[in-house]
């Protein structure tokens, strides 16, 4: 063994040329990152020298692209053994089974009983490099599977590689779905490589890796080279305000995408307004953008709704979460009175109140090629003078549904003498009773505020928030508020801090509740 340890093998393909001692073959049979087509045929030589089955000679040329392509431009066979025909085994079990033997691998029951299937699905079984080598030798020749699911398994960018050989010359697999896995720069470069090469992927969901700012070179080659991909799911990563500015102009050139998910990532305002840009684009093809959890903010929102107004192909926008506040009641509705394309409109989870509502439904109603027919803000409350509004609406379009939290009182419920008697309490008090007035809770506050999720804002971003929404606290108020709920003091007020600050000024409620009762019954 220590002998054909040492021998030298030597490899050359389309890949590069190879040349290592046995075990350093064995682990590491590919060098460079470039893809090209033909690199599929690679997959089975990787799976047998992993196996330790058969010795690479030197100089001996394998999968020449000249060499073994027939005229009419279609791979050939290259060994006796493929040349029998393929009948018995369309759909790769053999090839599995052999596989996963050579390999030293436990076959999975649900890979072979989907090979022959449209779907292939492997979620949550932590696969390793070897296991995706199978199921991609396994899958070189198969017909029948259109869509590879290999959501959360933990994959690293080797695993990555082999699925990416493999989709350099399969023409049957559509959607691929790689998400909650452990994708970095390398495993992306694979991907943009290619689907540079494959011309029917027609859906990529990447959610949920390890992609961020350094990778907006990368995303910018995907978006400007791909023909074919038209649902794109790049949620849950760590793309920022680089990444928007570097994919604008591409995003807005491409021509297949129609589903593009950016949401749960990073950026910011300015991110925001590079997006927006790319929607000026009266050409563009986009149909459904999802921006939700980032923080589009009152710069963004303002940005967004002038490209909205000469956009034309956007049917559904999701802005959840985006701290949205008050002041961009304007840019929103200017969106609704403008806009004839915008089918659905998510704002949940954003700081507004009923006059921002007010203001969007009557946009709508003046609208006459308005297509809304839905508007969702969640669980906010509204005040019940909005309700006739929304029953006209209703009536008028038949299509048309708010969703909303529920009726509340007047909005003259909170009138001068009402915030003087507020002012006159404990600021957590006034806070609490305010946000209750809004339609929100204490805890959807908050969230608003930390759009990072991090389960922390600083004492600005608490200010600013409370200023936006305009809670009736003076600024030693604010001050004391600020004090009671930063318990460490490290500028920063935390969920946890918000959470006790709110259980103890509950408790405090509840016995000042009983101190009254028990002083009128002694009256």
């Amino acid at each position: 063994m220590a002998e054909e340890d040492n021998d030298l093998y030597m490899y050359e393909s389309p890949m590069g040329k190879i040349s290592l001692t046995g075990r350093q073959y064995a682990v590491n049979l590919f060098l460079k990152p470039k893809l090209e087509r033909g690199s599929s045929f690679l997959i089975k030589d990787h799976v047998d020298n992993v196996g330790g089955l058969r010795k690479v000679q030197e100089k001996k040329k394998l999968y020449n692209n000249e060499e073994h392509h027939s005229d009419d431009g279609c791979l050939t066979d290259l060994e006796e053994e493929e040349k029998k025909p393929k009948s018995a085994d369309l759909h790769g079990n053999k090839v599995y089974l052999k596989s996963c033997k050579k390999l030293g691998i436990r076959p999975l029951k649900s890979v072979c009983k989907s090979l022959n299937t449209k779907k292939l699905s492997v979620k949550r079984r932590g696969l390793n490099s070897h296991h995706i080598l199978a199921i991609c030798n396994a899958l070189v020749d198969n017909k029948t599977v259109e869509n590879l699911v290999l959501e959360d398994n933990y994959l690293n960018d080797k695993s990555v590689q082999y699925v990416c050989m493999l989709l350099c010359d399969n023409n049957t697999i559509r959607e691929l779905n790689l998400c909650e896995n452990q994708v970095t720069t390398s495993g992306f470069h694979y991907v943009s490589d290619m689907l540079s090469i494959n011309r029917t992927i027609t859906y990529l969901n990447l959610s949920g890796n390890n992609l961020g700012e350094s990778d907006a070179d990368l995303l910018s080659n995907l978006l400007s080279k791909t023909k074919t991909v038209k649902s794109l799911i790049l949620s849950r990563n760590n793309f920022g305000d680089v990444t928007c500015k570097t994919i604008s102009e591409p995003l807005s050139s491409n021509e297949s995408l129609r589903i593009f998910d950016f949401s749960w990532n990073k950026f910011r305002p300015m991110g925001g307004a590079f997006l927006a840009n790319a929607l000026k684009v009266r050409n563009i093809f986009l149909t459904v953008l999802n921006l939700e959890m980032n923080g589009l903010s009152f710069f963004g929102t303002n940005i967004l709704s002038d490209a909205l107004v000469e956009n034309d192909t956007l049917v559904e926008l999701n802005l959840n979460s985006n701290r949205i506040f008050d002041s961009s009641a304007a840019s929103l509705s200017k969106i609704l009175l403008k806009n004839s394309s915008l089918r659905i409109l998510r704002l949940r989870n954003n700081p507004l109140t009923t006059v921002t509502v007010i203001s969007m439904l009557n946009a709508i109603k003046r609208n006459e090629d308005s297509q809304l027919c839905l508007l969702d803000i969640g669980t906010l409350h509204i005040y019940k003078e909005a309700y006739g509004l929304i029953e006209e609406l209703e009536n008028a379009k038949a299509d048309f549904v708010l969703h909303y939290g529920g009726l509340i009182g007047s909005s003259t419920d909170y009138g001068e003498k009402d915030i003087e008697l507020m002012q006159a309490k404990n600021p957590l008090t006034i806070l609490k009773e305010y946000i209750t007035s809004k339609g929100l809770r204490l805890i959807d506050f908050f969230k608003q505020l930390d759009a990072d999720g991090s389960q922390s804002v600083s004492r600005k971003e608490f200010v600013d928030g409370l200023k936006a929404i305009n809670v009736p606290l003076t600024d030693a108020q604010l001050d004391h508020l600020i004090k009671t709920l930063d318990r460490d003091g490290d500028g920063e007020i935390d969920f946890g801090e918000l959470m006790q600050g709110d259980r103890e000024h509950r408790k405090k409620q509840r016995e000042l509740e009983k101190r009254k009762k028990k002083n009128s019954r002694v009256t």
